[in-house]
C-alpha cells in the first residue's frame, strides 16, 4: 500500500417570491468530507477534501485521494487518504427522493513529536484505519441523518486503546516529560441545526491550557435544509458502508460504480457484491455479482430487463464488523430507480 508522508511547517439582496416557492427552491441536502485536518499553532493543513466550501454546499458527487504533501516539523505519516461525497436518486427531481453520502478516511496514521535530537520521534498515537461516513435521506416522513466511524488498531502514547464509539468518553493524558496534555476522542458526533458531523478521531495537544495542535482524521458531514419528506417513505435508512458513486446505462446494460467502506470481509466469497433487481410483486432477483478491489472500489455491469423503460436496483455485500474482528455483517443500499430510456 502506498504511503503518503505528511510533516507540518510552523507554518444581496434576494428576489421576493411566495413563501411556498421560496421554501421549495431552497430545499437541499448538503454534504462534505475531509480525510485529514491538522492545525498547528494556528496554521491548518487539509490535503484531501470533497465538496468543501466556506459554508455547507449542496451535495454533489466529488472524490479526492491525496497524492503528495509537503514535509512538516511535526511527524504525521498517513496512507490511503481519501474523501468522497455522492448523491443517489434523481439529480434534477424532487430533493426528498435523493439520498446523500459522505465518507472520509485514512488507511493508517502515525503522529509523533520530534525527540531531543530531532531524529527519533516520540509517538503520540498510531492507528491502522480511521474512517467515517454519514448518510442522509427521507425515512418515516422526515429527514434522517445517520453516521458511523471505524477506528482500528488505535494506540495512544504506546498503549492499546479500545475503539469506543459515539458517546465514548475522550482520553485525557499527560505526555511524559513534556508538560503537554493529549486529548483523544473516538467516534465523535456533533449534531446542530439539522446537520450531522461524524469524526473517527479528534486529537488535541495543549500546553498550559493553550492549543498547540488539533488533528481530525476521517470526517464526514451531511445536512438537510428545508427538506420536506413525504409521509410514506420506506423506514430503511441508507447504510454508509456501501457507497454508489455513479450508475450509467449503455446498450441495454447498466454499470454501477462505487466503493465498499472497509474493513473488507476476509473471504472472497463474503466480499462478493450482489446486485438485485425488483420485479413484479415486489420480489428481488439477483441481476449480477462483482468483487471490490483491494481499496474497496468496484464496477459491476448487469443486463437491463428487455423492453423496460426503468428498473429498480439494490446492492448488498458483507464487511468485517471491525478492523480487529473476523465477524462479517451485511450492508446494503436503498433501492434506486434507473432510467433506461436512450
Amino acid at each position: 500500500m502506498p504511503r503518503f508522508r505528511v510533516l507540518t511547517a510552523g507554518l444581496g439582496l434576494l428576489a421576493l417570491a411566495p413563501a411556498a416557492d421560496a421554501q421549495a427552491s431552497s430545499a437541499r441536502w448538503t454534504c462534505e468530507a475531509s480525510a485529514l485536518r491538522l492545525t498547528l499553532l494556528g496554521t491548518t493543513l487539509e490535503p484531501a477534501v470533497a465538496n468543501v466550501g466556506p459554508a455547507p454546499l449542496t451535495c454533489r458527487p466529488d472524490a479526492v485521494r491525496v497524492a503528495d504533501t509537503s514535509p512538516l516539523p511535526i511527524l504525521l505519516t498517513a496512507s490511503a487518504v481519501t474523501a468522497a461525497t455522492a448523491v443517489q436518486g434523481p439529480e434534477t427531481g424532487p430533493v426528498a427522493a435523493q439520498q446523500v453520502l459522505a465518507t472520509g478516511g485514512i488507511g493508517a496514521l502515525r503522529l509523533g513529536l520530534p525527540a531531543g535530537d530531532g531524529t527519533v520521534p516520540t509517538e503520540l498515537l498510531t492507528a491502522e484505519t480511521l474512517s467515517s461516513a454519514v448518510a442522509g435521506g427521507c425515512a418515516d416522513g422526515a429527514p434522517r441523518l445517520t453516521g458511523a466511524s471505524r477506528v482500528g488498531g488505535l494506540r495512544v502514547l504506546g498503549r492499546n486503546v479500545t475503539t469506543g464509539g459515539a458517546g465514548a468518553a475522550p482520553l485525557d493524558l499527560a505526555v511524559p516529560g513534556t508538560g503537554l496534555r493529549l486529548r483523544v476522542a473516538r467516534g465523535e458526533q456533533v449534531r446542530t441545526g439539522g446537520r450531522l458531523v461524524q469524526r473517527a478521531l479528534h486529537a488535541e495537544l495543549t500546553l498550559g491550557g493553550r492549543e498547540v495542535l488539533d488533528l481530525v482524521a476521517g470526517e464526514a458531514a451531511a445536512g438537510a435544509d428545508a427538506v420536506a419528506c413525504p409521509g410514506r417513505e420506506p423506514a430503511q435508512a441508507t447504510d454508509p458502508r456501501l457507497l454508489v458513486t455513479s450508475i450509467t446505462t449503455r446498450r441495454s446494460r447498466v454499470t454501477i460504480r462505487g466503493r465498499v467502506v472497509g474493513p473488507l470481509a476476509p473471504r472472497a466469497a463474503d466480499r462478493r457484491i450482489t446486485v438485485s433487481r425488483r420485479v413484479r410483486g415486489g420480489r428481488w432477483v439477483a441481476a449480477g455479482h462483482g468483487l471490490p478491489r483491494r481499496g474497496g472500489r468496484f464496477a459491476i455491469t448487469v443486463p437491463a430487463p428487455h423492453g423496460a423503460r426503468a428498473t429498480v436496483l439494490r446492492l448488498r455485500a458483507k464487511v468485517r464488523a471491525t478492523a480487529r474482528s473476523r465477524k462479517v455483517v451485511t450492508t446494503s443500499t436503498l433501492p434506486r430507480t434507473v432510467d433506461l430510456r436512450p
